[in-house]
Formats: structure tokens, C-alpha cells, sequence
């Protein structure tokens, strides 16, 4: 337990998992073995054959004449233990990762800049922190409510991007304002770059999230309750009160998170995903397939809206706002 949590500490100070490989085998090499030695379990003492040396030198064990105790079979080996504390290194290395951390204090997303020069980049290129002021770094998009009542699902989201929020550029951060009509729903969706916490402000909320083993997660949230949706597995808020609007405020833990309406995904894709394909999916024939593609894909334009303020950077973006279903910084 030592050495992991040692391991633990270290980890989040690195993220390379060549690193933690290297801290994983020094533990090993010399904070593993004091404790493993035959006079580890004298109090405040610790075994002098058994001190580190200097890392350029060869290791050198001194013979004691105390007596080694016989080893118990519960007592793992030193391999088995450092395997363990490789094997936790590459999923702490490779799984739990958000954004990659940023290189300066802050970079203003460029927009004008990097449009007119046609540069496309994973993120928005910056512009020169001497030129960065207050206004870079504040937003009122999330104060205004969306109108929720027009659009064919019942919702409206309003996201902090780097279109209305520039400073928020490389933070690895969106913050989401859903507004949610009476009996409204946010049909099922995934984020395949981001986690999702939401906070309802207002309103009662069916939410739920469906993970790899097809288990469903549901709860019903009121006012100042939060509920989680992991990255990646879709999820829905549905508003249960007949006469009452909802409120939800989401943040995520990407500048782009990324959205897919499992529904609009299935049946409302350019081109079109062949007959044969959905019939043997869903088990369904061809006068349902045409039905529930008549009625998706007079949405689609919703789900390109929500698709964009979600997926808010350049290639979304620039999509929706030469289609004219929404303006920058604005709710759908």
C-alpha cells in the first residue's frame, strides 16, 4: 500500500506513461525492498542492506546473520507487485486524460486570424497574450434563456465556446446552459471526448445514462442536485413537469466534446445508411425506416444545431454558420 500510494502521488504529476514505468521501477528497485527486508518490522528502522544507492552505481547487498523468516504464501512476490504498479500506470496513463494541459498561462482563441489564413490545428491557433484583456475572459452567453418551445425535441442548449468565451481556448473546459420545455426532452447523445456533471437550477429531471453492459442509470434530480454522465455513454434529461420549464446547467471536461443523437446518428446520416443495414439492427421493415427517416430528417437542421454548439470548434462551426440555423454564441 506504500508504494501505491507513492505511485498514486506521482502520477498525477506526470502524465507520460514512460515515467511512471520508470517511478514503478524504482519503487521496486529501492522504496519496495526496506519494507520487504527481514527487519522491517522493527519500529522506526530500517534494514541497512537494503538503503538506495546512487542510481549510477552497481548494487551491493550486504550479508546479516538475522535470521530470514520462512515467506508466507500470502506474501506476493516483488515481480508481481511491480507488474501491478505498471499495469495501474498505463491506466492511469492512458484512460483517466482529459485535454492536454496548456503551455502558457492562457491563449486567446485567434478566430479572425486563423479563418482568414485558412489554418486548421487541433484547437484554435492564439493570439498574442500582450494583446489578452479582461474581456477575453467573461461571457454573459449562459444568462439568457434559450426558446426551448420551438424546437421539435423541447430544449435549447447555449455553450461556453471559444467563439463567445476566447480565454476559455486550451482550458479544456465547456460550460452548457439547457433549457428544457414542459414534458421537453435532450433525446439520447453521447460526448466521445468528455465527461458530463449537470446541475439542475430549476424544474424536475428525469436523467439517466446507459453503460457498455446495456445497464440503465436513472435518477430523478431536483433543485441543486447533480448527476454524472461518463464520457461516452449516451444519456438523456428529460423534464417531468407538465406546466414548469427546466433549467440545467452542464460542464464538461473538454473544449470539444463532441455530440452524437444516437437517433439522428441512425437514421438521419448523409448518405443515407442502407435499408438492410437498419432493418437487421432494429429488427424493423422498410415502411418503418422510411416513416422514422421523414420525420428525423425534418429535424436534422436541430440536429445540427446541437451537434455544433457542442462540437464548437472550427469544423462545426463554420458548417452551421454558413447553413444559417444559428448564430455564434447564441442558444438554438
Amino acid at each position: 500500500m506504500y508504494a501505491l500510494k507513492l505511485l498514486y502521488s506521482i502520477t498525477t504529476l506526470f502524465n507520460s506513461k514512460l515515467n511512471m514505468i520508470f517511478f514503478s521501477l524504482f519503487f521496486y528497485m529501492y522504496i519496495i525492498p526496506p519494507f520487504s527486508s527481514p527487519n522491517s518490522h522493527l519500529p522506526n528502522k530500517l534494514n541497512s542492506s537494503y538503503l538506495p544507492l546512487p542510481l549510477h552505481s552497481k548494487l551491493h547487498f550486504t550479508m546479516t546473520t538475522a535470521p530470514t523468516p520462512t515467506p508466507t504464501p500470502t506474501s506476493p512476490p516483488h515481480l508481481i507487485l511491480v507488474l501491478s504498479c505498471i499495469a495501474v500506470a498505463f491506466l492511469w496513463g492512458g484512460l483517466v486524460k482529459a485535454d492536454p494541459e496548456p503551455l502558457q498561462d492562457y491563449c486567446i482563441a485567434d478566430r479572425k486570424g486563423s479563418e482568414k489564413e485558412n489554418l486548421f490545428i487541433n484547437g484554435v491557433a492564439c493570439i498574442n497574450p500582450e494583446l489578452a484583456t479582461v474581456s477575453h475572459f467573461t461571457t454573459s452567453a449562459l444568462s439568457k434563456p434559450g426558446n426551448a418551445t420551438a424546437k421539435p425535441f423541447g430544449f435549447s442548449i447555449t455553450v461556453t465556446n471559444s467563439v463567445n468565451l476566447p480565454g476559455l481556448n486550451t482550458m479544456g473546459l465547456t460550460m452548457g446552459r439547457v433549457d428544457i420545455k414542459p414534458n421537453g426532452l435532450v433525446p439520447l447523445h453521447s460526448h466521445p471526448r468528455a465527461s458530463e456533471v449537470a446541475t439542475l437550477l430549476k424544474g424536475s429531471v428525469l436523467v439517466g445514462f446507459i453503460d457498455t453492459s446495456n445497464r440503465l442509470f436513472t435518477q430523478q434530480l431536483r433543485v441543486g442536485d447533480s448527476f454524472v454522465f461518463p464520457k461516452g455513454m449516451m444519456h438523456f434529461l428529460y423534464n417531468l413537469e407538465r406546466s414548469g420549464s427546466a433549467l440545467v446547467l452542464s460542464g464538461l471536461n473538454s473544449q470539444n466534446p463532441g455530440t452524437q443523437i444516437t437517433s439522428m446518428a441512425a437514421f438521419a446520416t448523409k448518405p443515407p445508411i442502407p435499408d438492410e443495414v437498419l432493418q437487421i439492427a432494429f429488427q424493423i421493415n422498410g415502411q418503418d425506416i422510411a416513416r422514422i427517416q421523414r420525420k428525423l430528417r425534418g429535424m436534422n437542421g436541430v440536429g445540427y444545431i446541437f451537434a455544433s454548439e457542442m462540437n464548437n470548434e472550427w469544423g462545426w462551426t463554420r458548417q452551421v454558420a454558413k447553413s444559417g440555423f444559428v448564430n455564434r454564441g447564441e442558444g438554438m
